[in-house]
Parts: C-alpha cells; sequence; structure tokens
C-alpha cells in the first residue's frame, strides 16, 4: 500500500498486517499527522530507513502533546531487535504447536499455513527481483532489498529447523522476563520504558509484539493468564490506545480459528472413540432386549 505522494510530496510505503508498517502508523497517528503521510521515499528519491525514518514523522507532528517521545527507551529497542517476530509468525505454520492456540485475523484463515510457508521459502528471491526492478532508478533502496535478502536467507534456520524455532521463541520468553522485570522493578517512574508521559518507539514495538502473540493465540503462555502480569496491564492499557485501535482494527477483524496441539488432538480422538463404542454398545443392547 502507499499513502501520500501527490504534488511531489514524500511517500510512506506500508505493507498490511507488517509490523513494521503499523508501527509508522500508529507513531503517525500519535503524533497527529494529518493529510499526506510521508517518510519512506523523499522527492529526491532518497529513502529514509530505521530511526530516521521514524523522525521524519515527528517533524511533521501537528500535535501539542508529548505524542512518543524519541528520547527515552532506546535500549530496550536495541533489545526488541534483537528478536525475530517473523520467525515467530511465519515459523508457526511449519512447527505443531506445543499447546492448543486460538489463532485470531488474519492468521485463522484456513490457508494461512500455505501462505506463511510460501512467503517464507520465495521471501529471499522476491526481495532480489525487487532489487533488480530498482536498481537503475533508486539504488539506494535496491541496496536494502538486497540486505533483506541476504539477511532473511541467513536466518532461515530459525523458520525451518525444530530446534532453530525453539530457540526463537525461547529468546522472546527472556526478552519478555527482561522486561517484566523492569516494568515491575520497585522505584521506577510511570508506565512506559522509557519513562516520561508518552510512549516511547520501544513501548510502541513492545506492545505490537504482544499483540502479535495476542493474534497468534499464544497470549497464556507469555504473558497472560498470571504469567507476566505486568505485561499483561501493559498490553491492556496499549491496545485499547486509539491509535492501536484504528491501526490494527482488532475489535472490528474478530474472525478466529482453534488448532489443536498433538497431545490434545489425541485425547480428543480417544473420546471420540470411547463415545462410538458407548453408543454401538447402547445399540447392541437396544437390539438384544427388542429381540427378547
Amino acid at each position: 500500500m502507499e499513502l501520500g505522494g501527490d504534488g511531489g510530496l514524500p511517500r510512506l510505503l506500508v505493507f498490511p498486517g507488517s509490523l513494521s508498517s503499523w508501527r509508522a502508523l500508529i507513531i503517525a497517528e500519535e503524533l497527529q499527522v494529518k493529510g499526506t503521510i510521508p517518510t519512506l521515499v523523499l522527492p529526491t528519491g532518497r529513502s529514509l530507513i530505521g530511526q530516521e525514518l521514524l523522525e521524519g514523522l515527528q517533524q511533521l507532528s501537528s500535535s501539542t502533546s508529548p505524542g512518543v517521545c524519541f528520547k527515552g527507551g532506546q535500549d530496550w529497542e536495541e533489545k526488541l531487535g534483537q528478536v525475530s517476530i517473523s520467525a515467530m509468525t511465519h515459523g508457526l505454520s511449519l512447527h505443531p504447536p506445543p499447546r492448543t492456540l486460538t489463532l485470531r485475523y488474519p492468521y485463522h484463515e484456513q490457508d494461512y499455513c500455505n501462505m506463511a510457508s510460501n512467503h517464507i521459502l520465495s521471501r529471499a528471491d522476491r526481495l532480489l527481483e525487487a532489487a533488480d526492478r530498482m536498481r537503475g532508478s533508486r539504488g539506494e533502496v535496491a541496496e536494502g532489498l538486497v540486505r533483506l535478502a541476504e539477511t532473511h536467507q541467513a536466518s532461515l534456520a530459525q523458520y525451518l529447523e525444530p530446534r532453530g524455532y525453539d530457540t526463537v521463541l525461547q529468546s522472546f520468553h527472556q526478552l519478555l522476563e527482561d522486561v517484566e522485570q523492569e516494568l515491575g522493578r520497585e522505584g521506577r517512574v510511570g508506565s512506559w520504558l522509557g519513562g516520561g508521559l508518552a510512549p516511547s518507539i520501544a513501548d510502541i514495538t513492545l506492545g505490537l509484539y504482544l499483540h502479535r502473540l495476542w493474534q497468534l493465540g499464544m497470549e497464556g503462555e507469555y504473558f497472560e493468564e498470571g504469567v507476566r502480569p505486568h505485561l499483561s496491564v501493559f498490553y491492556q492499557g496499549i491496545k485499547e490506545r486509539p491509535s492501536f485501535l484504528k491501526i490494527t482494527r482488532w475489535r472490528r477483524e474478530t474472525g478466529n480459528r482453534t488448532i489443536k496441539s498433538e497431545s490434545d488432538a489425541l485425547a480428543d480422538n480417544a473420546k471420540m472413540g470411547i463415545g462410538a463404542a458407548a453408543v454401538l454398545g447402547g445399540l447392541f443392547l437396544v437390539k438384544k432386549f427388542m429381540g427378547k
């Protein structure tokens, strides 16, 4: 999706459902950036990436309130960047879940597993094809796409190998445990990782990570049901912010589907077998009685 670009203004290129795109759009909402939303590609063709992209939004803010704190939470931004939310999301389609999960929009779709598998296996090739198309007109963009393709190819073990995917899951547990300890630290000021009155970029990123875990039905394992109570409170607060409600649309998109773990599926099959046996046994008794 491409927003803006009229009259030679900069443009923001976003991809539906992408957490990096959601983050930029949520920050734009928090900062009350109106009209054309610039940042990714300037009229000169130069690309803005990373922190520069997000700070570009800050310069266009029409808000008189703090909006987003750009000075706080940098250490947490770095820690959040060390885990792979993409591997967590798409690797799930290739590995049996350890517990029964309720997948929520858009991951509840029946063809999600096929789409995720195709995305994992073909992403590097598609990025390189896009880089070739950009090479003549937008060299910086092409170079960035090549780097993304190389990074994805090098990280395939996180998606495909059970041990690699388990390492991804454990990295999220460790990260969220560190955040839980920080949020519960005695004497800390405010409810945000960066402190102050407004969420930092790290807070928005953390909120989106927790939201993705909720979409994948993994919230009970990672931060709900008494597992990490401070994180649970944090998520309940940030998901109700108008910016999150508007961009993630979690209240309007309510589709869901339950997928069983292997152990739960076996237990269900066993119960069905016992039930069928009971029914057949009952029919046998009825026939025997009627025969008399």
